[in-house]
């Protein structure tokens, strides 16, 4: 984030009008004192709301943080080859530059070099497809010399005894798609339309015996959305499993697969409090509760704009690999991608979560009537009134709450020690 536009979106959160506002939370005697802007919080009674505002009026309206720090990632496309053609798949839905091609070991040194020489042992590599494991000799490579943290995304059907416990290394997780079980997983296939959920679970269950760190990418569907919690619930209870992504799907160019966002929305509540209780890391809920508890604006959701780096196979970069299959329709944003920042959009200046949103993606957006994908604008609003209530009940009252106090309940939710 240059200096120019740090400083525009700074002045662009403290211009927001009339950022404090009161929310009835619980039993709606319990209120929340929240401003959207600096993400200050006081939680207290209805009766003493108004003297509180007098009281902690300054410390209320400190000047607002944006959160800008630039992104320590390589997005690693090491192959588009894939052996699954899953219904809802990004790669062969939305005709990507470069199908079904795969990195060289040559253009993988190079990438692996470029990242120990710029942020070794500070910054991550997601190493994505495709099925990264068609391309073993570049995956190779990346675990045996890239100097950081590596997560590798896959549909686990390759991963056998040997692969799992070479892959047991603390700086690599192994993020295995799996939506649930077995009635829930019909829209993952192999080539030939087979379901490929058993084959998926004997992988993940590979990486959990040989103890790799290991994570659940599960996508909601019309087949699993309203059973997202008990999906939650089953792996962690049977296999231990501590870190989910429990996404709603992208859209689409050839096919959309539509999810009622506001059972999506039902369900993350509950796995919210869930989470909470045995520590469990979400990725969409830590999301948008970083900010609340870092007390600093999410200014933009969009990867492209905090300068994560991404490669197509060939070695070549690239902002955003479906966005470059409407590079016509796109050009605008890609020139200015923060000019989709909600702090820039009149629809978005009088919402409650606009601190948290950062105005989700710009490709999901692209097709949706309003140009916001609307799903994420009824999820960011629902899950903040979830949030602040829930830190009423486990945070200290009639106070404006520190950083510290947040952390201290809040840090295995976020990834992050207390």
């Amino acid at each position: 984030m240059t200096t120019d536009i740090s400083q525009k979106i700074t002045e662009s959160v403290c211009a927001l009008k009339d950022p404090i506002a009161i929310y009835e939370i619980g039993s709606g005697e319990d209120v929340a004192i929240y401003n959207r802007a600096n993400q200050k919080k006081i939680f207290s009674t209805r009766k003493r709301a108004n003297a509180l505002l007098d009281e902690f009026q300054t410390e209320l309206s400190d000047k607002p943080s944006v959160s800008n720090v630039a992104s320590k990632t390589y997005r690693v496309e090491v192959t588009f080859s894939c052996n699954a053609r899953c219904d809802y798949c990004l790669v062969y839905n939305n005709a990507i530059k470069q199908l079904d091609e795969s990195m060289s070991l040559e253009m993988a040194k190079e990438i692996v070099s470029s990242f120990n020489e710029s942020m070794a042992d500070e910054g991550s590599v997601l190493v994505i497809g495709g099925e990264p494991f068609l391309n073993m000799p570049v995956i190779e490579h990346i675990v045996d010399f890239l100097k950081g943290q590596i997560t590798i995304f896959s549909n686990g059907t390759l991963i056998d005894e040997d692969l799992a416990s070479w892959l047991s290394r603390p700086n690599i997780r192994t993020i295995i798609s799996l939506d649930g079980l077995s009635e829930h997983n019909f829209g993952r296939k192999n080539l030939f339309g087979q379901p490929i959920f058993k084959d998926s679970l004997r992988g993940y269950d590979f990486l959990r015996k040989n103890n790799a760190k290991t994570g659940i990418g599960c996508l909601a569907s019309a087949a699993n959305v309203d059973c997202l919690y008990d999906i939650v619930q089953y792996y962690h209870t049977e296999y231990g499993e501590k870190s989910f992504g429990i996404s709603i799907p992208h859209y689409t160019s050839i096919n959309n697969h539509p999810v009622d966002v506001k059972v999506y929305t039902a369900q993350m509540k509950k796995i919210f409090r869930y989470a909470y209780i045995n520590g469990i890391y979400i990725d969409q809920i830590a999301s948008i509760l970083r900010p609340l508890v870092f007390e600093s604006f999410r200014a933009c959701a969009c990867k492209i704009v905090s300068g994560q780096r991404t490669f197509y196979p060939d070695g070549s970069e690239t902002l955003c690999t479906k966005l470059d299959t409407k590079e016509s329709e796109f050009s605008s944003f890609l020139e200015q991608p923060f000019s989709f920042s909600p702090l820039f959009t009149d629809q978005c200046q009088s919402c409650r979560s606009i601190s948290i949103c950062g105005g989700g993606c710009i490709w999901d957006a692209h097709f949706d009537s309003s140009h916001h994908d609307q799903r994420n604008c009824y999820f960011n609003r629902e899950m903040l009134l979830v949030i602040l209530s829930h830190m009423h009940d486990y945070l200290p009252k009639h106070k404006v709450v520190s950083k510290k106090e947040l952390l201290r309940v809040y840090s295995s939710m976020i990834g992050e020690e207390a």
